[in-house]
């Protein structure tokens, strides 16, 4: 979950991993600031809150198509608006949305998001959440969380929430920050005022950086590269990707530029005539590879005068560079 906070004192909780953003005006009584667009304009009257960019306020619900097409970002790519404004669940069928969120799991929010609101407010007539369920009960429980009420939903053959690799997915979770390795030494668990659902590090790692998608051991924490990943001490890796640039993570982590190594590289035997080891130097490698060429230039035998009408023929063995002439 990212949590951002505007100059206007709106809070974004945008819960990445679902789609899901939850907006909270959190400005003192006593200020005015004068917001506009689809969140309304936060001034403590709702009678203005459908305001049109040119100060016209719709009055009318058959209006509200209108209000947000007025405040619509025109995209390149537009793809067709799949909610029919005006549809509730009197016009429309919420037969299938009910049926879901009267599910066991769901019970304990009805008291606060009841089932029949929500469906008539967010399934009704919605295209988009009756092809994607899922997506629909993530809203919902959203909303719970946001009065503090735990809903554990998901299973790994219902509506799975698929994590990235090292990470594993939990309901709830009620921490603001995580554990990084940034923070490990001085790191506090603190409980935030909401709850939320979402792919944390599995038991025995904590992330790289807050912003990094990277769950690490401790001994990872020490050093990162130029590209943000993360290196143990005593670790060389290559930064550059076409030439050879090494560096090796230090124990203090600091990091240091170092000479490649290659007396491990192995020289092959070259056992035929004529033949003699020769380094090449591969794009990204720091190492040169040794190979066994030819070398006409090093043969001993030379060509032999042919007379009385012969001529030179040239053969090659597998034994040997170095050809073979007969006349």
């Amino acid at each position: 979950m990212y949590l951002i906070h505007t100059p206007g004192s709106i809070s974004i909780q945008w819960y990445h991993s679902t789609g899901i953003m939850v907006l909270q005006y959190n400005a003192p009584t006593h200020a005015f600031v004068p917001t506009r667009g689809l969140c309304g304009c936060c001034d403590g009257n709702p009678g203005d809150d459908l305001k049109l960019p040119n100060g016209t306020v719709v009055r009318e619900v058959g209006d509200m198509m209108l209000f947000l097409q007025a405040w619509r970002v025109h995209l390149t790519d537009e793809t067709e608006h799949t909610r029919r404004v005006g549809d509730n669940c009197t016009t429309g069928d919420c037969t299938t949305c009910l049926s879901m969120l009267t599910q066991r799991a769901f019970t304990p929010c009805h008291s606060k998001v009841p089932p029949e609101q929500f469906c008539d407010i967010m399934w009704a007539g919605d295209l988009h959440y009756k092809d994607h369920q899922c997506d629909f009960l993530a809203a919902y429980v959203a909303v719970c969380y946001t009065h503090q009420v735990c809903i554990s939903w998901r299973r790994h053959n219902f509506c799975p929430l698929r994590c990235p690799p090292g990470k594993e997915y939990q309901p709830c979770v009620s921490t603001c920050n995580s554990r990084t390795c940034l923070n490990k030494d001085y790191y506090e668990e603190t409980t935030c005022s909401f709850i939320r659902e979402e792919c944390v590090c599995r038991s025995g790692t904590i992330l790289h950086r807050a912003d990094s998608p990277y769950c690490v051991t401790e001994d990872l924490c020490v050093c990162t590269d130029n590209e943000g990943n993360p290196r143990a001490p005593g670790e060389v890796w290559n930064g550059s990707a076409r030439s050879c640039c090494l560096y090796k993570c230090m124990e203090n982590g600091s990091v240091v530029a170092v000479e490649p190594d290659c007396s491990a590289i192995p020289t092959p035997l070259c056992e035929r005539e004529g033949e003699y080891v020769l380094d090449v130097l591969e794009e990204g490698s720091c190492c040169p590879k040794k190979i066994c060429e030819c070398n006409m230039t090093i043969c001993d035998s030379e060509a032999p005068p042919c007379d009385n009408g012969n001529r030179l023929v040239i053969g090659y063995s597998a034994l040997s560079c170095c050809p073979e002439y007969r006349c």
